[in-house]
């Protein structure tokens, strides 16, 4: 038995546990060494002690409410615990962060939450599904027993983690620390104690949910970097104290490098583009780079990988992850199943004759083999909601087109995010677009003969009550700046409202408010004209221009106009039904647009 170890333990357990959302690390600083906090992080972050119901701290945490994401965590290494632990199903949240005002000061299972109300400053499970990102732990679960474990599955020690760089990469680094730190600390009598600080660096180019495959995209930050601190204080003899970092960068191809934590301090100052310096441990914890050699080889035999060098491997997986030298970040990897194995090397997802995707994942005499996702963005399900990114609109082998949706229903699906796409890739006819039109389902006429089908997303509003109902719709446009694009809110068959826009840039144009008065059953929808269609806006627009200036997923199809070069791009934002005085106005954003009421 490790005996100054549980002594730390049982210190641990003997704080006060009064809030967890806290304004200083007092009340947890033996998570720190020398109960001594990073300096040069985020000041405006929260502060956590981390702790489950009726129990003692486990951990510490810095959280930023604006990336939605843990900054760092700092907890104790304990020798004693599994180094096999699973993973849980039961996620928390921390209620204090996203309401302050919370008498519950302990984390709470995700489940009995109100999501609406936790999604406010801090991440949700939804968040992460089908991303392409593992909810990656910063603060581990194998480093831990029991109550502390379990603690460690909380939103706020998580932050999205390319899947490929979680399971291929730093689970491996995770792992070799593990039968390290214990392998010392048997070496050693158990009389040392071991600090550890592992965090991210906040991207600056991606969020999750990826648009397109949620309706409240981009809330969660992508970190570039993971990164771990370690600090090994010998109890009695100074000399066999010691400490070092590593850092990696987050996606697919990612390599880990070892280094001193003087050399952490410095890359995480020029990563997080800060002026004041980092420092994660005081006087940098016993910090040596005579010893850094020493460790570097015993990292080198426990991964069986050049710590190095993030383009070379050791095993088939590995090798996969570095063939894929230029991942472009969407909703599909042309090297995972739709139950998430890898293809083989000279097998990526691909037709191959079939009318569906699939790939061999098996090497050997028994191949096996697996669906793959089309690769396809925003499709949807013929309840309106969105198909799951892993699980975009394809047929999978049945002839017809469906797919698991957000909600996690089997739904027949449409392959184009418009007003005009039918199941089985048939399109609406020009004079009714998708919507419930009466019924209880989504569905639209796909010819003059009053042939029909399902379709998959709502472009009609029918007014439920009698009211003024507030519209808005806004202006995208390109090309040549002489020529007007027209918007229109149509009304019954009507046009009620009309904006004129003039564009040299792919950019929003305008945002026009409209209060209309509606009568139970009243249609409402809108109408471009001078426009491109939206095939010719898609291959027009070049896929980096796309990246930065991404089209209006819930935009309304444009109707074609051969003499005209300007495209507009339209939208509805969210229909307010105030029920208030029965007036009608229009808003005038900017001299350049004309709304007119007829």
């Amino acid at each position: 038995m490790f005996v100054p170890a549980l002594f730390i333990s049982i210190l641990l357990r003997a704080f006060s546990a009064q809030a967890k959302v806290v304004t200083s690390f007092d009340e947890c600083k033996g998570f720190f060494f020398k109960d001594t906090e990073p300096e040069g992080m985020d000041q405006n972050a929260k502060k956590i002690c981390q702790m489950l119901e009726s129990d003692s701290y486990s951990y510490a945490t810095l959280y930023s409410v604006h990336h939605r994401i843990p900054l760092y965590s700092a907890y104790v290494f304990d020798p004693d615990c599994s180094s096999t632990a699973g993973r849980a199903e039961n996620w928390h949240v921390e209620p204090q962060i996203s309401q302050p005002e919370s008498q519950t000061d302990h984390m709470i299972y995700e489940r009995d939450s109100d999501e609406n109300m936790i999604k406010r400053y801090q991440a949700v499970s939804s968040d992460y599904t089908n991303s392409g990102y593992d909810r990656g732990l910063l603060n581990p679960n194998s480093f831990h027993c029991e109550e502390s474990r379990n603690a460690t599955f909380t939103l706020t020690n998580v932050a999205p983690m390319d899947a490929g760089f979680d399971r291929l990469n730093w689970k491996n680094w995770e792992s070799a620390l593990g039968s390290f730190l214990r392998s010392k600390l048997d070496t050693d009598g158990g009389s040392a104690a071991v600090y550890i600080v592992s965090g991210t660096v906040p991207g600056d180019h991606v969020q999750i949910p990826l648009r397109g495959t949620s309706e409240d995209p981009e809330r969660v930050t992508v970190p570039s970097h993971f990164w771990t601190a370690v600090c090994y204080k010998h109890h009695i003899n100074d000399t066999k104290s010691f400490s070092f970092g590593y850092v990696g960068e987050n996606q697919l191809e990612g390599g880990i490098r070892l280094m001193t934590v003087s050399e952490l301090d410095d890359q995480l100052r020029e990563l997080l583009k800060t002026p004041q310096a980092v420092r994660i441990f005081v006087d940098d914890c016993f910090d040596d780079s005579n010893k850094i050699n020493e460790i570097q080889g015993v990292f080198d035999q426990l991964i069986n990988l050049p710590v190095n060098q993030g383009d070379q491997s050791a095993t088939d997986e590995q090798s996969m992850s570095r063939t894929l030298k230029r991942v472009v970040r969407s909703s599909q990897n042309p090297y995972l199943t739709v139950d998430k194995y890898f293809c083989r090397l000279d097998h990526p997802c691909g037709r191959y004759g079939e009318d569906y995707y699939w790939c061999w994942t098996g090497y050997g005499i028994f191949d096996s083999w697996d669906y793959c996702s089309p690769p396809l963005s925003g499709t949807r399900g013929t309840n309106g909601q969105y198909c799951k990114s892993n699980y975009a609109c394809g047929t999978y082998g049945s002839g017809y087109n469906w797919c698991y949706t957000s909600d996690g229903s089997e739904e027949m699906c449409c392959t184009s995010d418009d007003c005009y796409s039918a199941v089985n890739d048939q399109r609406c006819w020009d004079n009714h677009r998708c919507g419930y039109h009466g019924y209880s389902y989504l569905w639209c006429y796909t010819d003059a003969n009053a042939n029909w089908d399902y379709c998959c997303k709502n472009c009609i509003f029918t007014a439920p009550l009698k009211g003024a109902y507030m519209f808005n719709f806004s202006i995208h446009g390109r090309s040549n700046p002489s020529i007007p694009s027209t918007a229109a809110i149509v009304k019954n068959g009507g046009r009620v409202v009309v904006a004129h826009g003039y564009q040299d840039q792919y950019v929003v144009n305008s945002s026009n408010g409209v209060v209309l008065i509606l009568e139970v059953g009243d249609v409402v929808y809108q109408q471009t004209d001078g426009g491109l269609s939206e095939k010719e806006i898609s291959q027009q627009i070049s896929k980096e221009n796309r990246r930065q200036n991404p089209p209006q997923t819930d935009s309304l199809r444009d109707e074609a106009s051969p003499d005209s070069q300007q495209y507009c791009h339209l939208s509805f934002s969210d229909i307010h039904t105030a029920l208030r005085e029965l007036t009608a106005t229009v808003t005038e954003q900017k001299a350049n647009i004309r709304a007119l009421e007829t």
